[in-house]
């Protein structure tokens, strides 16, 4: 009888383990490759059209880009609509990107200005990892997984399609496969070139690109998912030969792609089919043809034999039910000195609550626009028919800044600027600033503390010390020639202000604010040929709308600037200047073609007749007047009009190239009885731009002009070149 027993139990154990190794399915197996990757969308689209059954995807580096697209149920055809309309050039940009849309006002007067950014934490320097953040390839990543009909699934068996992701830990030197989790960090870290994109940090690991250690994920998909069947698509690069070994970087992309060239082999001989394109001259930075890739891919999918393998369509996982989910609970991990409800303060979602993929995309964005963060994980886990929990993981950048910049231009000659931020200040999100700006004509020093948003309450704070010294030039009046006039500069000026000033008030979107606040300031203005003058108290208080929803700071193509401000007396002090003044801005962009863009702006600004020459507006200078140099004409009334048409040029000179012309209209006068807008000046003038590291290069010609009658005429003033280099201090 035991005998017996025993018998029956090895016959059961190793039925089991018989049963256990049964290879069942299809896997498609995707390498990596760059651009060269894209022609697996046409071996896709070509498998479709054979009916191929496909069980598993395992992918690295595009592979896993592709890979996870199609695993989440999009076509062919919608990821190569995706892919051909994506900026790659932007996607992959060489640099750390901030979202500004998603930053409130008070953050982008900040980064706006940003040219070296050096990062301490506890008075440590953190030592970049990489060139860029990648911060726009995850955006894009992540926008098309939550758009998918699987925003929710963080067990990658449950999407459509069974998925793995592949990369490389560097700590331990192996592979890491990403079976579950967060999907678009799975992909992101599959796709991360070393020095280029930041490694992706999951518990003790350090992850970027699988290739080197498998670039074909064969191995990888025969361990997961122990397929009967196997398709590989392999889109690596090319050797180059002898002739092409003449620069670094080919020298180092041969070594990367001799070890990832190890595994072909085996792939080739233990595959049921083996796809390999016909990729010749093309390189894996070739995102500009990439029609002829993915046809290229269809093509070569399109001389196999699959008649020995499963056909029927994909059947989907029966988590693939697009319906509401409620919030059951939400949770953050990581945040050692942030405050939960700082993190969370944009998910206007509670739990009972029913909860959208949108939702947890502009959450993620909005937790990134903080810059509080070098990594953000949201990852969604459903733990019931209709309820998911949201886990939040985080990790937390050094809270120590110091912001560079600087400018050179023909008004100004050099200026440079230095910013000591200390960031998340008593864990709130508050920011202090100590801040200096040098040149030979102006200097200026500031103290902040200030907060764009108090945890998750809808209001803004501001506290400001500073003091300002600015040297102005001071032009002959009109001397007349024929139809030509000319003004020379007769003198200089200075105004000095030193003061403080506190600003509350509320926030509408991330796109605008109105505060109110008071200022206190002592002030003054004299020539530099006399002495000068006692400083004049200047106590005022204030009401300001603003309104920034600009995609860019630099080189806008969409949004608009609208700034209202109503400046009066708050008390009457002795030794005061009593004054009010209105100023209003307009500064919108449009653009009705690709890399065409239109810039109308408008500006007004109304002074009494008490305004002190420091609270002057002027008219003239590159950015705002052609054929006048910079204050070069001042009063308390001020109107300013212009229409500008900007061309992003199809090649470029060095850097991103632009063309624009720009029409002015304006005046500016002492007393509002000598408004008069049939004596407006006129400007016209063009610029050649480049969008360069160190900030916008702009290199201008203008002149001015304007009518007169009997007899009608028309007087042209000097034509002026202008020149600027760096970001607006």
């Amino acid at each position: 009888m035991k005998s017996l027993f025993k018998i029956l139990l090895v016959i059961l154990i190793s039925s089991s383990t018989i049963f256990a190794a049964e290879k069942k399915g299809t896997a498609l197996v995707l390498s990596g490759g760059g651009a060269r990757g894209m022609s697996q969308i046409g071996v896709l689209r070509e498998i479709e059209r054979q009916n191929v059954k496909i069980d598993y995807i395992v992918g690295t580096s595009i592979g896993a880009v592709i890979g996870g697209l199609y695993a989440v149920g999009y076509t062919p055809d919608e990821i190569e609509d995706m892919m051909v309309k994506a900026d790659w050039d932007d996607l992959l940009a060489a640099s750390n990107f901030y979202n500004r849309d998603k930053m409130f006002i008070d953050q982008k007067k900040y980064y706006d200005r940003k040219l070296i950014n050096l990062r301490f934490d506890d008075f440590k320097f953190q030592v970049p990892q990489a060139i860029s953040n990648g911060y726009k390839f995850s955006e894009f990543l992540q926008s098309k997984i939550l758009s998918s009909d699987y925003p929710f699934t963080s067990d990658f068996d449950n999407l459509k399609i069974p998925f793995r992701a592949v990369s490389l830990d560097i700590v331990k030197g192996k592979p890491y496969v990403f079976k579950n989790g967060d999907l678009m960090t799975a992909i992101r870290a599959s796709i991360t070139v070393p020095l280029r994109f930041t490694p992706v940090e999951l518990d003790s690991m350090i992850l970027v690109d699988g290739g080197p250690v498998a670039n074909i994920p064969f191995e990888q998909a025969v361990e997961e998912f122990n397929p009967k069947h196997i398709i590989v698509v392999n889109t690596t690069s090319d050797i180059f030969t002898y002739d092409d070994l003449n620069n670094p970087v080919n020298i180092a992309d041969q070594i990367v792609s001799v070890i990832m060239k190890s595994n072909e082999d085996m792939a080739k001989e233990k595959s049921d089919i083996y796809i390999e394109p016909n990729l010749l001259g093309i390189f894996n930075s070739d995102f500009i043809q990439l029609d002829t890739i993915i046809a290229r891919g269809k093509q070569a999918a399109g001389v196999m034999d699959y008649s020995k393998l499963p056909k029927g369509k994909i059947k989907g996982s029966d988590y693939n039910e697009n319906k509401d989910y409620m919030l059951n609970d939400i949770m953050v991990k990581g945040n050692n000195r942030t405050d939960d409800r700082l993190i969370l303060s944009e998910l206007h979602v509670n739990k009972g609550e029913i909860i959208s993929s949108t939702d947890l995309f502009n959450l993620w964005q909005s937790i990134y626009s903080t810059e509080l963060f070098s990594q953000v994980r949201v990852v969604p886990m459903i733990v019931d028919s209709n309820k998911i929990d949201v886990m939040v993981e985080v990790k937390e950048n050094g809270t120590q800044l110091v912001l560079l910049g600087a400018r050179v231009d023909n008004e100004r000659n050099t200026q440079v600027e230095l910013d000591i931020i200390r960031e998340n200040f008593l864990n709130t999100g508050t920011r202090a600033l100590l801040g200096a700006s040098f040149g030979a004509r102006n200097q200026k020093f500031v103290w902040s503390i200030s907060n764009p948003k108090v945890l998750s309450l809808p209001i803004n704070f501001n506290f400001t010390a500073y003091y300002n010294n600015i040297l102005y030039r001071s032009y002959s009046p009109e001397s007349l020639t024929n139809n030509n006039y000319n003004r020379e500069q007769n003198g200089e000026y200075k105004v000095e202000n030193y003061g403080f000033n506190v600003a509350t008030g509320t926030n509408f979107d991330k796109a605008g604010k109105i505060n109110f606040g008071f200022q206190l300031e002592k002030q003054r203005a004299y020539n530099l040929e006399s002495e000068p003058n006692e400083f004049k108290n200047v106590s005022t208080f204030f009401i300001r709308t603003l309104i920034d929803s600009k995609n860019k700071s630099n080189f806008a193509t969409q949004g608009t600037l609208i700034d209202l401000n109503f400046e009066s007396n708050l008390l009457s002090l002795e030794n005061d200047v009593n004054f009010s003044k209105l100023e209003f801005v307009l500064d919108a962009y449009v653009s009705p073609l690709s890399d065409f863009t239109v810039n109308p702006f408008v500006m007004f600004g109304l002074g009494d007749k008490t305004t002190p020459l420091a609270e002057f507006w002027g008219l003239g200078g590159q950015d705002m007047f052609y054929g006048m140099r910079e204050f070069e004409r001042i009063g308390r009334q001020i109107f300013v009009s212009s229409l500008e048409f900007r061309y992003k040029l199809p090649f470029e000179i060095f850097f991103e190239t632009y063309a624009s012309f720009r029409y002015d209209a304006g005046g500016i006068w002492d007393v509002p009885e000598q408004i008069k807008f049939s004596n407006l000046r006129q400007g016209i003038g063009g610029s050649l731009s480049f969008d360069t590291p160190v900030g916008p290069a702009n290199f201008s010609l203008g002149n001015s002009f304007y009518f007169l009658k009997n007899p009608d005429r028309v007087i042209f003033g000097p034509l002026l070149g202008y020149f600027a280099i760096g970001i607006n201090l």
